[in-house]
Parts: structure tokens; C-alpha cells; sequence
């Protein structure tokens, strides 16, 4: 999942994307620049006994020497985050810069990622039309063709998503 922020994140800072507290201090400042880090992750949902999906949340703050550029790039930044599934909390914050020549805008996000792999929905899935075939009154030629056509749509469906 942090792969997936930082990707989107260096199109906005190629080269200058920094987890949080590792830019080098001897370095000068970048004239931009991003920093993250994740706050916490938690599950969200359980089945089966196992996680089901996680919450991730990130900050992510963008630092500049021009002022103009803080008050707008961060919410560019946030559009190509919610457009990836990134949740925002709230608009962000103004932050200060070790730096007397930058500053900041700082922003949090949510992801919840889902842990279900396609093979373990598709088994459920066949399980669940089992369960509903058997509970019905119908013959079983009928019940085969049934589950047949549902594993043929099901697999088609995946193959579209690959």
C-alpha cells in the first residue's frame, strides 16, 4: 500500500518523495518536495476468523518555497489520491519548515485495503450457490447447470479484471 501512495506521489515530485525524518539534513532544500508517513493501520473487518481488510492512514505533506504553489498543489495531490481510492480527512493544515525559505501544507488519507484475493470470493461465491441449490427443490441436472453457468460468469468476470 505504501508503494502505491509513493507512485502517486512522485508524479507530483519526481526524486523528491521522503518518508518522513529521512531527508538528508546536510542536503539544501528542494525547491518542492514531499514528505509521508503512516500513521496507524488497523483492521476493519473481519470473515472466516481472518483479517478481511486494513486501514491505512497516511500523511502526506507538501513543502515548497513558493507560497502560491502551497495553496494550490496540495489539492491536486488529493485529487489523484482520491481518484487511486485515497480517502481525505478533511482539507489539510498549514505546517512550518526547519526550513525559513519553505513551507507546508499537510494532509491526511485513509485506504481501506481489501485482504479478499479473487480465488477465496469465487470459492465463497460457488459455496454460497451450493448452499442455495441444495436448499431448493430443484432437480439436480438443473442444479449442475445452474452452478455451471455461475462458475463460467464468474471466471469471465476475473478475466475481465486481469
Amino acid at each position: 500500500m505504501k508503494q502505491k501512495l509513493i507512485d502517486i506521489l512522485e508524479t507530483f515530485c519526481p526524486d523528491n518523495v521522503f518518508l518522513q525524518g529521512t531527508r538528508n539534513p546536510e542536503e539544501d532544500y528542494p525547491s518542492e518536495f514531499l514528505t509521508y508517513w503512516t500513521n496507524y493501520t488497523a483492521d476493519r473487518a473481519h470473515y472466516d476468523n481472518k483479517v478481511d481488510s486494513v486501514n491505512w492512514n497516511f500523511y502526506v505533506i507538501y513543502y515548497a518555497d513558493d507560497a502560491a504553489l502551497v495553496n494550490t498543489k496540495p489539492f491536486e495531490i488529493a485529487a489523484a489520491l482520491k481518484a487511486a481510492g485515497f480517502v481525505q480527512q478533511g482539507k489539510g493544515r498549514d505546517v512550518l519548515s526547519d526550513e525559513p525559505t519553505h513551507t507546508g501544507w499537510a494532509m491526511e488519507f485513509t485506504y481501506s485495503e481489501k485482504q479478499t484475493t479473487k480465488e477465496k470470493l469465487c470459492k465463497e461465491q460457488v459455496l454460497f450457490a451450493i448452499i442455495f441449490l441444495e436448499s431448493i427443490e430443484v432437480h439436480l441436472y438443473f442444479q449442475i447447470q445452474l452452478l455451471q453457468l455461475l462458475m463460467y460468469r464468474m471466471w469471465s468476470y476475473f478475466q475481465q479484471k486481469q
